[in-house]
């Protein structure tokens, strides 16, 4: 398929709290496919209302799908639901993966049944409360985000009630797991083949 003879719908912004870095990620690509001489079109979805969101894409009129879209509503099957509604391809997997990936205690849940290694974990909702952690440093992230959003890494108890109450600032549950030090690095798959290996170099400390 010659892609610069189709119209391609990058999809960004969204409803969650990383819709700023989304709005960056679809500029990016817009402006990749546009330079490689695609036909893309920059759609911006502002609303989580299904059948609005299933309007402005279907009004757009484009040929396939490029979801840049982060957080709820982008990586959780929502909007993949929307679109194979509307026979429109996309990018991504399809919305159970989605779902699964996004949520991180059922991921790790998926992990032990398959036994990949992961690192210890317990999962908080009791805001008023503060577990009991034997171990430091402890990683304290919302269960269902991601662009690092309320992320801490505590080093000692002291600390631990800040960082519970920036992760609750995002979600109404937490998850609390061993800090593993090392380099990150990422493995995308295209159509169940690994692709290059991407080491992630942040400009602080995580």
């Amino acid at each position: 398929m010659d892609l610069r003879s189709i119209k391609i719908g990058v999809l960004g912004g969204g409803v969650s709290g990383e819709r700023k870095i989304s709005l960056v990620s679809a500029q990016t690509a817009c402006k990749s496919l546009e330079r490689s001489g695609c036909n893309a079109k920059f759609i911006d979805i502002a609303v989580s209302e299904w059948e609005a969101v299933r309007e402005t894409i279907d009004c757009a009129n484009i040929d396939i799908a490029f979801i840049a879209l982060h957080g709820a509503f982008g990586e959780d099957g929502g909007i993949q639901e929307i679109l194979e509604g509307l026979s429109v391809p996309y990018t991504g997997s399809h919305p159970q993966a989605s779902r699964l990936a996004m949520d991180k205690l059922l991921s790790k849940t998926l992990f032990l049944r398959k036994n990949i290694p992961t690192p210890r974990f317990v999962a908080w909702s009791d805001k008023q409360g503060i577990p009991m952690i034997s171990t430091y440093p402890v990683v304290v992230k919302p269960y269902y985000s991601g662009s690092s959003l309320g992320v801490s890494i505590v080093e000692k108890e002291e600390d631990l009630k800040t960082a519970l109450e920036r992760a609750f600032f995002y979600q109404d549950k937490v998850l609390l797991e061993d800090y593993i030090a090392g380099r990150e690095l990422t493995v995308g798959i295209l159509d169940d083949k690994a692709l290059a290996v991407v080491e992630i170099i942040p400009q602080r400390d995580y």
